[in-house]
């Protein structure tokens, strides 16, 4: 690999012209603009290391693409406001998606890489910066959604979310629904949320007050289930607003959505037959409300195909072997419908949806207890 001590001038120029290249190509800019771009460059000094995260912070994947090619070595470290940032920092930060896959499907870097050993992880960064798509690509990825860094003290994926950061316009960040995201996938929360959001911060930053309540919301849900506190708890949980309760729902049953999604991926990612006794878990998604089913997505790890066609696979599944699944919904043997024969089952099950019979038996999307 070449050390950037000896890529040299040419190299550096060469990336400089190709970063102009392709931020024309895809900002569409006009001659005018472009020059405007290059008279900006030319007030700082640009090195190979300034250029490749450019190109990180844009998805310019063709830059790094080839810095690669011609033997360039992508693990160095970024200073960022005091913060020793990687490469794949810098992707997770911007939501560049492209680089994020190539730097990962490479093993350029594991998800978790840090620039130093207390330094932050890509998710943590993701979530610094707002960015929930980058988020659920991180995590897709097994990222360790519970890691720790250290700035100053010792701090999680929730600090972030009490960050101030601003976008490109100048508009501070509103982190409640990277809270409701990482509370969702099974986030720790801590137990004084005092120390992280304290009474003069909300004053100034009214919208983390919000942030605290929720959290509050979901630690004290967490405290009387494990208490045992029944009876408080559906009374804590009943004053929630529905949204808050469907989060709760989802963090809940997250275990039993990774089964259903593991089971869709391995019988759904290609052609395959489905035992009998593996119907249930198809029963299991069909009872899912849709809040539910969506929070499938991010435990669908498998990229050959969307999820919205593993999805409909299932969906077509379900619908064309209805009566099967029912059997098993019902706890019934085999031959309670060979008397149907193989020749009618497909002229039924055509006009049959699942959700259009109720099948009798107990709840199994038991969220509240």
């Amino acid at each position: 690999m070449w050390s950037f001590k000896y890529i040299g001038i040419c190299m550096l120029e060469e990336l400089r012209e190709l970063f102009f290249t392709l931020c024309r190509k895809k900002n569409n800019l006009s001659e005018e603009q472009l020059l405007e771009l290059k008279q900006a460059f030319e007030f700082e000094t640009h090195t190979i290391e300034k250029i490749l995260s450019l190109a990180a912070r844009n998805d310019l994947l063709h830059l790094i693409e080839r810095f690669v090619e011609k033997g360039g070595d992508l693990h160095f470290v970024i200073d960022e406001c005091g913060e020793k940032l990687n490469l794949l920092n810098i992707a997770a930060e911007e939501g560049s998606l492209n680089i994020i896959k190539y730097l990962l499907d490479n093993n350029i870097f594991n998800v978790d890489q840090r620039a130093f050993e207390d330094s932050k992880t890509p998710f943590h960064s993701t979530v610094e910066y707002n960015n929930i798509e980058s988020a659920k690509l991180l995590l897709k990825r097994g990222a360790d959604i519970q890691a720790k860094f250290k700035h100053g003290i010792v701090k999680t994926a929730v600090h972030e979310v009490f960050g101030s950061m601003c976008d490109a316009n100048g508009v501070q960040h509103n982190y409640l629904e990277m809270a409701k995201f990482l509370v969702k996938h099974g986030v720790d929360i801590p137990d004084h949320m005092d120390l992280l959001c304290r009474d003069w911060f909300i004053q100034q930053y009214p919208a983390k007050g919000s942030i605290k309540n929720f959290l509050l919301s979901i630690k004290n849900l967490e405290n009387l289930q494990i208490t045992n506190q029944k009876s408080n708890f559906i009374k804590a949980y009943e004053v929630l607003d529905s949204e808050t309760q469907e989060v709760w729902n989802i963090r809940k049953s997250r275990e039993d959505l990774k089964k259903i999604a593991n089971f869709i991926e391995e019988k759904f990612s290609k052609e395959t037959v489905i035992k009998y006794e593996e119907y249930q878990y198809l029963r299991k998604y069909n009872s899912l409300p849709k809040h539910k089913k969506d929070a499938l997505e991010i435990f669908l790890t498998n990229e050959k195909f969307t999820f919205h066609e593993l999805i409909t696979k299932v969906d077509n599944f379900i619908n064309n072997h209805f009566l099967e699944i029912a059997a098993i919904a019902k706890n019934l043997e085999n031959n309670n419908f060979e008397i149907l024969g193989e020749t009618i089952m497909p002229h039924i099950t055509q006009y049959l949806k699942f959700e259009d019979i109720k099948i009798a038996g107990a709840n199994l999307d038991d969220d509240i207890n």
